[in-house]
């Protein structure tokens, strides 16, 4: 972007910045996400998940991930990158499910510090690859094999981080970015269970920011510790996408400082389940996508919504044999 447009990225005097050609740019460089990273990831991912689906099947998975509208709406809408973040996850589902889990490791962390929102499969991901560590035949190959991830994973955040290690103040305002405590429990109309309850209950008048944020991990914990737990004690490549499924929900409903976006999260394991599940995959895309609506009518999107639900319906009515008979 500051090759092409320098000014749109300007510390201190880009915000707020818009032109047309800015427009025009950022939709660009969204397009070329999709193109090197989301689109490719996601086929590989389905190519893993389904080796012995037909290419008709395989095609239709993978139309209902790529148009989903919520991933249209927000990346090319709302002018995010989310694309990016979600590529790399479903890059390491298909790693993973491979059998390459350093490499599914060295993925994830790249999208966790792309977008830290990705810690809602942390736990998904840490029990699944521990739990199949720990059932190796002997305690050497287990500890051998941990040691390799635990290096791997630190070794791809150190290279991250590289630009913010020389300077300890600069290091700590990134984190305290990162956890915006001061935000409050949600923002505007998220569709949580602290947004949803708070009708009733004036959670943020009860409680302060901090009692908040504790009494929210205890209860994101609680919601995530069944598939976390199953993972630890039976691991397996299914119950993976099941767990980061399960966890990125327990995050979303009930997690510190959600925003509307973060339903993204939940919807990424959800497509890549959309072959085992279609009917309840396509329902969750599109309640998915209504959850957003307040987001969307901040930046005018509503038609643009509407659009993009006829055609992601359109497109999933195509794969008759793939739906079947719909499950009472």
């Amino acid at each position: 972007v500051r090759a092409f447009e320098p000014a749109a990225v300007e510390l201190g005097t880009s915000v707020g910045y818009e032109t047309e050609s800015s427009k025009d740019l950022l939709r660009a460089t969204v397009l070329v996400s999709d193109l090197l990273i989301m689109f490719p990831a996601v086929f590989l991912a389905l190519r893993a998940i389904y080796p012995h689906a037909g290419p008709r099947r395989r095609a239709w998975g993978l139309a209902v991930a790529l148009l989903h509208p919520g991933f249209v709406l927000i990346d090319h809408g709302h002018f995010q990158y989310n694309c990016i973040s979600l590529g790399l996850v479903a890059g390491a589902v298909a790693a993973i499910w491979r059998g390459r889990d350093l490499l599914g490791s060295c993925l994830y962390v790249l999208a966790l510090n792309h977008k830290h929102m990705s810690a809602y499969y942390a736990l998904a991901f840490f029990a699944h690859l521990l739990g199949a560590a720990l059932r190796l035949p002997t305690w050497r190959s287990s500890a051998t094999k941990v040691s390799a991830l635990g290096a791997a994973v630190v070794l791809t955040f150190a290279l991250a981080w590289l630009p913010f290690l020389g300077d300890r103040d600069l290091a700590l305002a990134v984190l305290r970015r990162l956890v915006p405590i001061r935000r409050g429990v949600f923002e505007d109309y998220v569709s949580n269970f602290w947004c949803v309850t708070h009708v009733a209950i004036k959670w943020k008048k009860l409680l302060s920011d901090q009692q908040l944020a504790k009494c929210c991990a205890l209860v994101t914990a609680a919601a995530c510790a069944p598939s976390v737990a199953h993972q630890l004690l039976r691991p397996s490549r299914r119950g993976l996408l099941l767990a980061a499924l399960n966890c990125s929900l327990g995050f979303y409903l009930f997690s510190f400082q959600v925003h509307e976006k973060s339903i993204l999260l939940p919807c990424l394991p959800a497509a890549l389940l959309s072959l085992e599940y279609p009917w309840a995959c396509l329902h969750f895309a599109i309640v998915s996508a209504f959850s957003m609506i307040p987001l969307l009518q901040k930046d005018g999107l509503e038609l643009a919504c509407a659009a993009c639900v006829v055609i992601f319906i359109s497109a999933a009515s195509a794969g008759g044999e793939v739906l079947g008979p719909r499950r009472p």
